[in-house]
């Protein structure tokens, strides 16, 4: 029977009423001691130290000397760290138990002391079938010490379930059981070890003979026993095997129908083997038998299929192989070849195979019919069985489990009752009856018929344990079918601690977990059994099917691979092809992630001839189909079968609208969505409906919202809201558009709602965090995404989640911690269902970093990028809504669609390219290797390429959603590194708006100039992220990123380390004035270098600047000596003496930290300066919203408008020195941007010293507005209005001593038109800009010398004197002016990359205006200490004079 069927019997029961709860007094107080014991023990299995010990609490209370409670509660007591706690009851159990060896055990447990902990938790590995982790814990906690005591048991035990460990356990168990041959735990503990391996297991199970009659151990060792001679095999030499094992256990029926099959066996061929002759063929007919007996089943069908190729109707090779089929359980081949083999003559030798096959192969047939919901014919084809053989009780007991699912009782419960008139303690048929019983309402009935049965019987069926366990699940079924997963969920933990070792009763327990997303409990779950039973079968299939529920792939193949192969059924077959093609699958995909798509498309087409009719793994595939860049070939595929097959079943078309959904085609999705939503489906085909139809809708949504028509796309979702108002993709949806509107309000309304209902619930946090971190609510994102991370600490998806949320803040530190777990874990993954599907991991993670590319950034709802939405791209990258065809019975199919469902039109059509043709690659591992005799062969290809292959049975199973457990508190933990056994979404948005801000200058530029136009905002570059370029080696130009393909995780990480990389800058610069020589006139070369390095989350910058200024010497004539330093007074003194040449030099020197939206510096202006000064400022840029940014300025710079504001002068007639301006102050920006326009404002006040320069003061006030023209990832085109206005305290722009030399009007008044283009090509950045306006000002009247009255006095006394002596125009008073006029201003900037280390760059700007003229230009080196591959700096960055304004 296989193992599928004996599930569904340990299920079928609906359980007993209270009456079979309520044993006698007697009995009572030993079954609640049992039941506190059994509970004890399971929740301290679980680590839930708390609850085991209030179990062991009770427990005392009822019975203070119990051993086990005393032993629990002081390991409870030891892992709260409360070691006279410990010792309290150890004295207890010394006393009550002095020969327990309970008493060593905990006495070992105590003098590990502080590694206690470590203990406890290597056991918590162990349970959840972690063995190697647990063994380097033990290990860890060990330290030097070789284990001893009872330690040394569970650490033996433990090393024995690791790869490679069990000859070390071996000879560790038998030196333990030298030591205390009187230990009956120990002596188990060997044997069954030695049960696990071929070559000792009949060692092991003369051991566990001896052990069986132990009253202590003889129960474990019986069960081991029988199970060990599971695994043995039919040959005749282990006849003798079974027959002891039936003296002791006389009735076990499993056991005796395996020895007589090995007994048939042995008969049929000493039969075969008599009619010995000389011909070859006859003899090799002989040694096929031969080996049948012996359990060689390859060596047998060798040499049976060696006769038929030369003798195709040999009587004997037939049945010899007709009865090698029947052993493999493939009944209907089985039956084809003995009815053959009867046709050839002796018709009565093989009758009994033939009608046993006919019989199992008309069982078979009926499963295959029960699971397709074709129950009338799965009923009719049981009852033909059941009169081929009514002597054989399976097919009548199949029958009466299809009346139960029928609601038939009555009928069911006759046919119970006829199996047990012929096979009294058949377990299936009494669990049945029972169940039948109970839900007619017959408890008493019920409990009569349990309590008829003698202890062995009842130990058979179950016994109460798990009778209770039956009933617990009957009111489990009940619960979730009224909606209440709690009681369910209570229910099964019930039913679980009656049968632990059910594997079925684990995996109803875990699916329901699954469904509450507790994907940790679903697991735990399963391996507890596997941990004590690593090589049971039917826990190894339980655990397989539950994984692959939950699209764990990889595990489940590797559970399946562990079923020893003489118990892999048909059911366990037919579920190993189907996870095999889904790891191609997966392997492919990760293969294409990684730009291997030769290698990917090579490992579909393997697959693609296991896949045949199954419309899932036909949907499987196409999908991996799309994500390897071919969706034209995902298509084709189904398209294909669809074309074959004359009427598709909704099935096939449910798979072809899938495949349309992940190929984005939703043209042609909607019509078949319009075409399906009235066929008749079932209810799992009615919810993959739904589901692409949701997704669908709700992808329609996203688009418009992406492509800005907020109103489209809620007019698309409305529909969906109506119909279905708590639906959270609907409703995650929509918050999507309330938050790209920037009512983020609303948007956290929504997804409150969904977390009320699914607090743990991954995928939804991380949605959550992406809009809260859009909001710039970084708190709350942290505490989302700290529940997410304690619930599963090592998906890539929420690891990149945190590194993205740290990575807005500017947090680069923690950001790469993050990231680098995230690439970790997708290794791990990745690697995992390399290994899984046969192919070698490739070069492109660890190999050149230069080989990878980068998509274009994509904006969802303001903020972080939202995991598994948005994005069409991501829509392609991820798998679609769609819950994949089931393979367990189904009711029958039926008309239940709505009238009318709403289907919108679609948004947008897409195009793909051209397939490329498939590469030709060596074949990886298939199921053929694991399954010759049931795996589809793959048959060579025809002209014309096709392939044909067979068909295999399906498995039971039903996917759930993948969800993670419990939450931690506040603030990230660093993440976790990854196993090796553990998918990028959209990128970050802009962290902040984008645009044309204002000008930076603290005053313009020049006497009547205009100013430089606004430079973009620092915030644009994060619009528009950076994208890694490559080159393939260092100098050459790698392949141009593709702007398809959406960033991933790798990319996130490899821009901020990119970001980080530290660099050594040097140029120079110079700059150039027109104006009036000595004064106004100015030279200027610099040759800035700059040391910028890591540091924490930002980057130190070094800078020294040497730098040297000329103005040249002031003339002769009185008119323009006495309007330098001295004045009047001294060009009328010394008429022959020259002021002197104005010239200076020195070296600046500065210490700065940038970091996010923070800026500081401190530093000098050049030492060497006849006046140098402090200089340093810091500015911090903060989001208010997605659109609205504010910055805050305070600083002190100098002013470098002349040499006297920027060196200070010096009057060689009177050794005047003065000058060396500094204007100090504040200054506030908003900007705000939505993509398209912006608009900015700013205000700043500052005051204005210098050395004996009189004091100023400056308010400014601007603003303007800008539109992106034309903007792309590599382009922008902006064009802007531009206002300024300003007013000095005072004019102080003239060269006598007092004023400061720089521009300084009372009244300023400029508007602009700037102008920018900003452009990046491949290693190239350059920018291009410039603005042309009209601009007014006006100034006052200014003394001559406005620090000193007296001097002033002085000097209009030597203005009237020299008027006297003929100088025209002599006077102590600067004359006040306004004017009106034009001015332009042009710049351009670039940098070329040209070595992976080595940028070259410069910059040329020119301002003009009515009677101001400006150069400046320079150039420079940068050498990065890193490679850096990733696009160039946009807009370009260039390196300028530190001074410069």
């Amino acid at each position: 029977m296989s193992s599928k069927r004996r599930r569904h019997h340990h299920t079928l029961a609906m359980g007993l009423l209270a009456s079979l709860m309520a044993p006698s007094g007697a009995w009572a107080q030993t079954g609640a001691e049992q039941t506190l014991l059994d509970q004890g023990q399971y929740w301290q299995e679980r680590g839930d130290t708390e609850r085991a010990g209030e179990a062991w609490q009770k427990l005392l209370r009822l019975n203070p000397q119990n051993a086990q409670a005393l032993y629990g509660m002081a390991l409870v007591e030891l892992n709260a760290q409360r070691l006279d706690g410990a010792q309290r009851y150890l004295t207890q159990l010394q006393a009550a138990h002095p020969r327990s060896p309970l008493v060593s055990r905990l006495q070992e447990s105590i003098r590990t002391g502080s590694s206690a902990p470590q203990i406890e938790t290597a056991r918590q590995q162990a349970r959840s079938g972690q063995a190697s982790q647990a063994l380097s814990t033990y290990q860890a906690a060990l330290g030097e010490r070789p284990p001893t005591g009872p330690l040394a048991l569970e650490y033996y035990q433990t090393l024995g379930a690791t790869a490679g460990g069990w000859d070390e356990a071996r000879r560790g168990l038998s030196r333990l059981a030298q030591e205390s041959p009187e230990d009956p735990q120990i002596a188990l503990a060997l044997a069954q070890h030695l049960t696990y391996r071929e070559s000792t297991r009949r060692d092991g199970i003369a051991q566990l003979a001896r052990l069986a009659g132990r009253p202590d151990v003889g129960k474990a060792a019986t069960e081991s026993w029988r199970k060990a001679l599971a695994w043995t095999g039919n040959r005749s030499a282990d006849i003798p095997l079974y027959q002891e094992f039936l003296r002791a256990n006389p009735g076990d029926t499993a056991v005796q129908t395996r020895l007589t099959q090995a007994q048939n066996l042995q008969k049929q061929s000493q039969a075969a083997a008599r009619p010995v002759a000389t011909d070859p063929l006859r003899l090799r007919t002989t040694a096929g038998f031969q080996a049948l007996e012996d359990g060689e089943l390859d060596a047998a069908e060798a040499a049976f299929t060696q006769v038929l190729e030369t003798r195709p109707s040999d009587g004997d090779a037939l049945g010899g192989l007709g009865i090698l089929r029947l052993r493999q359980e493939r009944f209907a081949d089985a039956r084809g070849l003995l009815e053959r083999a009867s046709r050839a003559g002796s018709a009565a030798r093989w009758k009994q195979a033939l009608d046993s096959a006919t019989y199992w192969s008309l069982v078979e047939q009926a499963t295959s019919e029960r699971e397709r919901g074709d129950t009338a014919a799965a009923r009719r084809t049981l009852e033909q069985a059941v009169r081929l053989n009514p002597a054989e009780v399976t097919a009548e007991t199949d029958l009466a489990d299809l009346l139960v699912e029928a609601g038939q009782y009555d009928a069911a419960e006759a046919g119970y009752r006829r199996v047990l008139a012929r096979q009294a303690d058949n377990p299936d048929a009494v669990r049945g009856l029972v169940g039948v019983l109970a839900q007619n309402n017959k408890a008493a009935e019920a409990l009569a018929l349990v309590e008829k049965l003698s202890p062995s019987q009842q130990e058979k069926v179950g016994a109460l344990g798990r009778l209770r366990a039956a009933q617990a699940l009957g009111q489990a079924r009940a619960a979730t079918e009224r909606g209440d997963l709690a009681a369910a969920r209570a229910a099964l933990e019930d039913a679980l601690l009656n049968d632990p070792a059910s594997p079925w009763v684990r995996l109803d327990l875990a699916r329901l977990y699954l469904r509450l997303g507790a994907v940790a409990e679903a697991r735990g779950v399963m391996d507890g059994l596997l941990l004590s039973n690593p090589n049971m079968p039917e826990a190894l299939y339980a655990s397989a099917l539950l994984a692959s529920e939950a699209s764990d792939w990889t595990v489940a193949l590797a559970l399946l691979d562990r079923i020893p192969e003489k118990h892999r059924t048909r059911d366990i077959a037919a579920l190993q092809k189907r996870v095999w093609v889904h790891v191609q699958a997966a392997a492919a995909s990760a293969l294409a992630a990684e730009g291997r798509q030769s290698e990917a498309l090579a490992t579909l087409a393997q697959a693609e001839s296991f896949a045949t009719q199954d419309t899932e793994l036909l949907g499987a595939l196409a999908l991996a189909y799309a994500d390897a860049g071919e969706p034209q070939r995902a298509l084709g595929m189904v398209r294909q079968v669809l074309a074959r097959t004359p009427r598709p079943d909704v099935g096939l078309r449910l798979q072809y609208a899938a495949t349309l959904l992940k190929t984005q085609q939703d043209v042609e999705l909607s019509g078949i969505l319009r075409q399906l939503q009235n066929a008749p489906m079932s209810e799992r085909e009615r919810r993959s409906f739904a589901d692409i139809r949701r997704a669908y809708i709700v992808r329609q949504a996203d688009g418009l919202r992406e492509a800005g028509d907020l109103v489209a796309a809620y007019e698309t979702i409305a529909p969906l809201l109506a119909e279905q108002p708590d639906e959270p993709q609907a409703m995650m949806a929509l918050a999507r558009m309330y938050a790209a509107n920037n009512d983020y309000a609303p948007a956290q309304a929504l997804y409150a709602r969904l977390l009320e209902r699914s607090p743990t619930d991954v995928p939804l946090l991380l949605q959550t965090a992406a809009m809260a971190t859009g909001a710039k609510d970084y708190a709350y994102a942290e505490s989302l995404l700290s529940v997410a991370l304690a619930r599963a600490p090592r998906d890539p998806e929420v690891l990149t989640a945190a590194g993205r949320l740290y990575r807005a803040q500017g947090k680069n530190t923690k950001a790469t911690e993050f990231f680098t777990a995230a690439v970790a874990a997708e290794n791990a993954q990745r690697d995992a269902v390399l290994a899984a599907s046969g192919v070698a991991a490739g070069p492109a993670r660890a190999g050149n970093p230069f080989a990878q590319r980068a998509g274009l950034p994509q904006r969802v709802g303001g903020g972080l990028a939202v995991p598994g939405t948005a994005s069409a791209a991501a829509v392609a990258r991820s798998p679609v809504g769609y819950t994949p065809m089931q393979y367990a019975p189904q009711p029958a199919a039926r008309s239940n669609a709505p009238a009318g469902l709403y289907i919108p039109d679609p948004a947008g059509a897409n195009r793909f390219a051209q397939a490329m043709p498939l590469p030709l690659q060596a074949p990886p591992m298939t199921p053929a290797s694991y399954y010759p005799e049931v795996a589809s062969p793959a048959l060579a290809p025809t002209a014309n390429g096709q392939r044909s292959a067979g068909t295999a049975s399906r498995a039971a199973t039903a996917p759930a959603a993948r969800v993670a457990p419990a939450a931690s508190a506040a603030g990230l933990a660093a993440p976790v590194a990854p196993v090796a056994a553990a998918a990028p979404v959209a990128p970050v948005a802009a962290a902040a708006p984008m645009g044309y801000i204002a000008p930076a200058q603290q005053a313009p530029v020049g006497y009547g100039g205009m100013p430089l136009p606004s430079a973009l905002p620092a915030q644009r570059a994060a619009a528009v992220a950076p994208q890694p370029s490559a080159w393939a080696t260092a100098g050459n130009l790698g392949t141009v990123p593709d702007p398809t393909r959406p960033r991933t995780v790798r990319d996130e990480l490899r821009e901020v380390q990119q970001s980080q990389i530290s660099t050594f800058s040097v140029g120079i610069a110079a700059r150039a004035r027109q104006g009036e020589a000595g004064m106004s006139q100015l030279s200027e070369i610099e040759a800035p270098v700059q040391l910028k390095m890591s540091v924490g989350d930002g980057h130190l910058i070094l800078g020294v600047t040497p730098t040297g200024a000329s103005a040249g010497s002031p003339g002769t004539p009185y008119g323009t000596l006495s309007r330098f330093g001295g004045g009047p007074v001294t060009a009328l003194d010394m008429p022959l003496r020259a002021p002197g040449s104005q010239s200076d030099s020195g070296i600046g020197v500065s210490v700065g930290y940038e970091s996010g939206g923070l800026k500081a510096d401190i530093g000098s202006t050049p030492l060497g300066f006849g006046q140098a000064d402090v200089t340093g400022g810091v500015r911090y840029r903060m989001p208010i919203n997605d659109q609205l940014t504010m910055a805050v300025d305070l600083s002190r710079r100098p002013v470098t408008d002349s040499l006297l504001s920027f060196a200070g002068a010096q009057d060689a007639r009177t050794g005047d020195r003065w000058g060396g301006v500094s204007a100090t102050g504040g200054r506030i920006d908003m900007t705000w941007d939505d993509g398209e326009l912006g608009l900015y404002g700013y205000g700043s006040l500052h005051g204005i010293t210098g050395t004996r320069v009189r004091s100023n003061a400056r308010a400014e006030l601007g603003g303007g507005m800008y539109w992106h023209v034309h903007r792309t990832s590599n382009a922008d085109l902006t064009a802007g209005l531009s206002f300024t206005g300003l007013s000095y305290q005072r004019n102080l722009r003239y060269f006598t001593a007092g004023h400061g030399g720089y521009f300084s009007p009372q009244q300023f008044v400029s508007f602009g038109l700037p102008v920018e283009w900003a452009q990046r090509n491949g290693r190239l950045s350059y920018q291009l800009k410039g603005s042309v306006g009209v601009q007014y000002f006006k100034e006052d009247a200014a003394p001559y010398f406005p620090n000193s009255p007296s001097r002033q006095a002085a000097a209009v006394l030597a203005a009237s004197d020299a008027l006297a002596f003929g100088e025209t125009g002599a006077t102590a008073m600067y004359p006040g002016q306004s004017r009106t006029g034009l001015g332009y201003n042009l710049g351009a900037a670039m940098e070329y990359q040209m070595h992976p280390q080595v940028f070259l760059g410069g910059h040329l700007a020119l301002n003009n205006a009515r009677n101001y003229r400006e150069f400046a230009g320079g150039l420079y080196v940068r050498y990065a200490f890193q490679p850096y591959n990733g696009l160039q700096v946009f807009p370009v960055n260039p390196l300028r004079s530190p001074y410069g304004n």
